[in-house]
C-alpha cells in the first residue's frame, strides 16, 4: 500500500513539472520552447506497453479533432471487470495523470 502511494506521489510530481511548462507555446529568450502546449495531446501518445497488466485497451477523446483525454478500460481483477477511467486529460492548461500509472511519449521529434 506504501509503494502505491509513493508511486502515486511520485507520478503526481512529474505531471505537475510538465504542467509547469503552462499554456505558452512560444519560445523564451534562450530559444527554448515547452513540449506540451497546454491545449490537448496533439502529438502525444499513450505508451502501448504501459501497464498491460492493469490496463485492457484506451482511446482517446477529441474536441473539435484535438485529443484532449485519453480514457483507458483499466481492469478489476478481483471483480473480473473493467471500467473506463481517464488517464490522461488536459483540464485549464494542465496536463493530468490519473488511474493506473501510465507513460506519454511522443514521436513528433521537432525538438532539440
Amino acid at each position: 500500500m506504501l509503494f502505491k502511494m509513493l508511486r502515486r506521489t511520485a507520478a503526481a510530481a512529474s505531471v505537475a513539472l510538465l504542467a509547469l511548462a503552462g499554456p505558452a507555446v512560444a519560445a523564451d529568450d534562450d530559444g527554448y520552447v515547452p513540449l506540451f502546449n497546454g491545449k490537448d495531446l496533439t502529438g502525444w501518445k499513450l505508451h502501448p506497453e504501459t501497464n498491460k497488466g492493469s490496463i485492457a485497451s484506451f482511446e482517446e477523446k477529441k474536441v473539435d479533432g484535438k485529443v484532449v483525454a485519453i480514457v483507458g478500460k483499466v481492469i478489476d481483477k478481483a471483480k473480473k471487470e473493467t471500467k473506463d477511467v481517464t488517464l490522461w486529460e488536459v483540464k485549464d492548461g494542465l496536463l493530468i495523470g490519473g488511474g493506473p500509472m501510465s507513460h506519454l511519449y511522443t514521436e513528433k521529434g521537432d525538438y532539440k
